[in-house]
């Protein structure tokens, strides 16, 4: 007699995910589960079957079979409700959806004119969209099962970041993300286990810092036209020549700092001269701003989020340029909604003009903390 699932049914729901369990006619080694018709995972054998799925808020259908009874699968349908400010990752309370606290304490960053660059970004990988057609990536000697667009490559840069959800909510990440053809395998260069996406989001795959790579980059459908601000903590990257403090050279929620930070050791050491601000600072746009008064529609939408939700130092940008994190495509999304490109020369666009005059007001929430997130 083959295996069979019976009475699937949904036993919890946290914040963590939602918890399913079934019944079963004669054990199978392993039951294959997807999520809304696409793969998601497998569960190996047990007299108690069960399964955590983490989706995003909205209605979902979970379906379970036997791996080895070809039958189509029992499903169930379901619903997220809430999810975080942003319909995005991590818990509410993460460092990436917390807004800048009244009693923030601002120390002016003091951020010098650029010479090379207004703007640049450093681009990153989500491999978390299970719509999307699934991906091998080989990492750290091991290949995981994730998804991401077809047409999403990349060449390896260092800088070249990938955060991917795998079964049960569980985040890996890691540079030099590599995937030379559209539709192909990829590769990286470590699988670091970070924690939930529903978690708290603190640490993460980015060198220079330690912290997140999923969390704080601008995603797809959010730097548009029409918003007023992106829907969650922005992070970006500075010049550490000039911009960030040598010794102590990093500050929580960063657990570290670019090894050559004090000796200059194959990059410039950092040489900043404002204490406070260091690799992790919160960097927020004081309320005495005057938005409106900005030349471009995505000048005034970063204002408004820097203003309201800040933005972390996560890395050095080892030339005199600012850079935002930015998701894969939102720089051809940019230019399709705007009319310019989302990198500039210096001050060569509105957008770029908004940029050096926003980042000349930048100041460091200095009493940011575990204890008092955003201040």
């Amino acid at each position: 007699m083959l295996a069979q699932v019976q009475n699937l049914r949904q036993t919890a729901q946290d914040s963590s995910g939602t918890t399913f369990a079934w019944d079963t006619v004669v054990y199978a080694d392993e039951y294959a589960v997807t999520l809304d018709g696409a793969a998601y995972t497998t569960v190996s054998q047990s007299a108690s079957p069960s399964v955590k799925v983490v989706a995003p808020a909205g209605n979902h259908t979970i379906g379970v079979a036997p791996v080895a009874n070809p039958t189509p699968p029992v499903t169930l349908p379901f619903t997220v409700s809430g999810g975080t400010p942003s319909g995005g990752p991590f818990a509410d309370t993460s460092i990436w959806n917390t807004l800048v606290n009244a009693g923030a304490i601002l120390v002016p960053a003091k951020l010098p004119p650029r010479t090379i660059r207004s703007m640049t970004m450093d681009m990153e990988f989500p491999l978390d969209d299970l719509s999307q057609p699934t991906l091998q990536l080989t990492a750290a000697g091991h290949t995981y099962t994730v998804h991401a667009p077809a047409n999403m490559i990349s060449s390896g840069q260092a800088n070249d970041a990938y955060s991917a959800l795998l079964a049960g909510g569980a985040l890996i990440e890691g540079g030099k993300f590599t995937r030379p053809t559209a539709g192909g395998p990829a590769t990286a260069d470590a699988a670091k286990p970070e924690g939930l996406i529903t978690g708290d989001g603190l640490t993460g795959g980015l060198g220079g810092s330690g912290m997140s790579v999923l969390g704080g980059q601008i995603r797809l459908g959010e730097l548009v036209k029409g918003a007023t601000e992106i829907p969650h903590t922005l992070k970006g990257n500075l010049f550490g020549s000039t911009d960030l403090f040598r010794s102590p050279c990093y500050r929580w929620p960063a657990t570290k700092c670019d090894s050559y930070a004090q000796s200059g050791a194959g990059n410039p050491a950092y040489n900043g001269k404002v204490e406070a601000c260091r690799m992790g600072a919160l960097l927020v746009l004081p309320a005495s701003f005057n938005v409106a008064g900005l030349l471009s529609e995505p000048g005034r939408i970063i204002a408004a989020t820097l203003q309201r939700r800040g933005l972390y130092v996560v890395n050095d940008t080892s030339r005199s340029v600012y850079a935002l994190d930015i998701a894969f495509g939102v720089d051809t999304q940019f230019q399709q909604e705007f009319g310019m490109p989302f990198v500039t020369g210096l001050g060569d666009t509105a957008w770029a003009k908004d940029v050096d005059l926003i980042w000349s007001q930048l100041a460091v929430v200095d009493n940011n903390g575990p204890s008092s997130i955003g201040g």
